[in-house]
């Protein structure tokens, strides 16, 4: 029987996985105005020129494979508005490996208040759901070989002492039997994440505009806007070496699932052809994510390893599996629990 406990714990695991492709995925409200003063405005550039600068600017990041990052992503869905988590560190792709921080607070509150009627009936339940909302949602992640580690204070118990918990992420999706987690580990798989794939594929849009010049952190960039349906994105061709057809694919499934009508995406550019900013609003039919992330230090990144050995613990090792979020309190007593 799927009891809260259990359901809690799925949801959780795939909201620790969703962060990660959070950071990954360059994402904010197209529309809105970014820092600094815009100059130029009303100016114009041609076509074919905004076109050879966003190709410039994905083959530099292609080839970097590595970049330190900063992103936040805002939700409303399902009636709960401003969902916020932000998540900051260093990132590689092709293949993708990640060392970051996550603040997942906001994601923590939204979960409590999701599962808050299911527990209404469960005093036990309820005085858990109560001390949850006291813990500390924070946690370092690393991302090595599709293998997820976690630490953090929601953790600790559970580590006899040691820092991090290990999720394979294959083992995970085919225990749980999740379709939703297969697929996250598909996107994890798949380079469309990177860098590179957001500005390929901003490249497709028939719209995609300069905008003009800014001040981003005190450095001039320039700024450029596009928008994707999802009839353009069902209508693509792999015609050039950022994006694959397996990527496409991914995508065209990634927006079926979601609902959503188009992407509205924005990029600014640096004076070195990188992509210091990629911002991206998604409207589904359940609300709206808006997520910005902004890039640095391209191909200075260190390599992401593998934690000691020794300061591991397997989640398949645990008794109870992995409880990231500590919802292991919350499994109904008695009688049919």
């Amino acid at each position: 029987m799927r009891t809260l406990r259990t359901t809690t714990r799925t949801t959780a695991l795939g909201v620790v996985t969703a962060g990660l492709l959070v950071a990954t995925a360059a994402c904010s409200d197209s529309s809105g105005e970014a820092p600094g003063a815009r100059a130029e405005e009303g100016s114009a550039r041609s076509q074919s020129t905004v076109v050879e600068a966003l190709q410039a600017t994905a083959k530099k990041s292609q080839e970097a494979r590595t970049a330190t990052f900063e992103s936040v992503t805002t939700m409303d869905v399902m009636g709960m508005d401003g969902i916020e988590m932000s998540v900051s560190g260093t990132i590689g792709w092709q293949p993708l490996a990640m060392d970051a921080s996550a603040d997942m607070n906001g994601f923590m509150q939204a979960l409590l208040d999701m599962f808050g009627e299911l527990a209404a009936e469960d005093p036990e339940a309820s005085g858990e759901l109560d001390r949850l909302a006291a813990v500390d949602a924070t946690m370092n992640m690393r991302l090595v070989d599709n293998v997820m580690y976690m630490s953090g204070p929601m953790m600790e118990p559970a580590l006899g002492g040691k820092t991090w918990v290990k999720v394979d992420l294959a083992e995970a999706a085919a225990a749980e039997g999740d379709p939703a987690l297969g697929q996250m580990l598909d996107q994890l798989n798949s380079a469309s994440y990177s860098p590179a794939t957001q500005v390929a594929l901003m490249l497709e849009s028939p719209e995609v505009e300069w905008k003009g010049e800014e001040s981003l952190d005190g450095v001039t960039v320039n700024r450029y806007e596009g928008t994707l349906t999802a009839e353009e994105l069902l209508a693509m061709d792999p015609s050039t070496e950022f994006l694959s057809e397996e990527e496409l694919d991914l995508m065209r499934s990634e927006l079926a699932t979601s609902g959503s009508e188009e992407y509205l995406l924005s990029v600014w550019v640096d004076e070195n052809d990188y992509p210091v900013r990629i911002d991206m609003t998604v409207e589904m039919p359940e609300g709206s994510m808006v997520q910005s992330t902004r890039y640095g230090d391209y191909g200075e990144a260190p390599a992401v390893e593998h934690p000691p050995a020794g300061e591991v613990v397997d989640s398949a090792e645990l008794e109870d599996g992995i409880d990231p979020f500590g919802f292991g309190g919350l499994e109904p007593q008695g009688p049919g629990a």
